[in-house]
C-alpha cells in the first residue's frame, strides 16, 4: 500500500473537489457511512484491493494533500509509523481493515487521522 501510494503520489495529488454524493457512493460500496466532515476531498476512487473494494481519498492537510487508503478485511496487528522516498505516514488498525494515511513531511497526519476515525463508521 505504501509503495502504491509513493508511486502514484503526483497524480493522486492533482486538486479537484469531490462532490459529497459521490463520496458518500464511494463509502457505501466499500461497507462504510460517512457520518462527519473530512473536510475538502480531492480525489476518491473504489480500488480493488486484493479481492476485494476498498478506496483511496485525497485529503486537505495543514501543508498540502494526505492521500488515505481504506483496506478491508485484512489486519495489522498495532500503529505502524512508515517513512517511503520522502513521504511520511501511519498504517492504522480499523474495525474492518487498516487505514494508510501518507504526506509530505511535516504533515499533521494524527490530525488527518482523527478526522477519518471520527467521520466513518463501518457497517
Amino acid at each position: 500500500m505504501v509503495a502504491y501510494l509513493v508511486q502514484g503520489w503526483d497524480s493522486l495529488t492533482q486538486v479537484r473537489e469531490v462532490p459529497d454524493q459521490e463520496l458518500q457512493g464511494m463509502f457505501r460500496d466499500i461497507g462504510a457511512r460517512l457520518t462527519g466532515d473530512l473536510g475538502r476531498v480531492a480525489h476518491c476512487v473504489i480500488a480493488k484491493i486484493g479481492d476485494r473494494k476498498g478506496a483511496t481519498l485525497v485529503l486537505s492537510g495543514r501543508l498540502g494533500p494526505v492521500a488515505a487508503v481504506f483496506v478491508p478485511d485484512e489486519s495489522v496487528p498495532a500503529r505502524v509509523m512508515v517513512n517511503k522516498d520522502g513521504l511520511r505516514g501511519v498504517v492504522i488498525p480499523a474495525k474492518r481493515g487498516f487505514i494508510v494515511i501518507m504526506g509530505e513531511p511535516g504533515e499533521a497526519l494524527a490530525e488527518v487521522e482523527d478526522r477519518i476515525r471520527y467521520s466513518v463508521v463501518w457497517m
